[in-house]
């Protein structure tokens, strides 16, 4: 049986690489196989893979995610971010260092109320249902 392995264009270069790991022993039989026939051990494979007639629908482009622009931002903003990210963190070594009930429970419950604003800002939903 022969069969017929489709040629590529002259433009179309085989650039992408399909790899599996073998035995000796098999790596042996299949040069072998290759030898026998004279041919190349690829072209080999391609005419196996033929001869099983399978058949994939190859998408002609691979759908492209939409890309939303990134949103800008003011640098002054930013900054402000940055130094509200640095007093929360010191806010939170001062609590690990003193960690009495009577410290932390005002601070917890300062932290949950700028917790909700802040999910009430970006998201303009409420964060916690009452």
């Amino acid at each position: 049986m022969t069969v017929h392995v489709p040629t590529r264009c002259r433009r179309e270069k085989r650039t992408e690489e399909i790899s599996f790991k073998v035995s000796s022993n098999e790596k042996a039989l299949i040069a072998a196989a290759a030898k026998s026939k004279n041919t190349k051990i690829a072209t080999l494979i391609r005419k196996i893979l033929f001869e099983y007639g399978i058949e994939v629908e190859v998408p002609k482009e691979e759908p492209k995610s939409s890309k939303r622009p990134a949103p800008k931002v003011s640098r002054e903003l930013m900054i402000e971010v940055a130094k509200m990210s640095n007093r929360l963190s010191q806010l939170a070594n001062w609590v690990t260092k003193y960690k009495t009930e009577e410290d932390i429970v005002p601070v917890m419950f300062t932290l949950v109320a700028f917790d909700q604003t802040l999910c009430e800002l970006v998201h303009g939903l409420p964060a916690y249902k009452k």
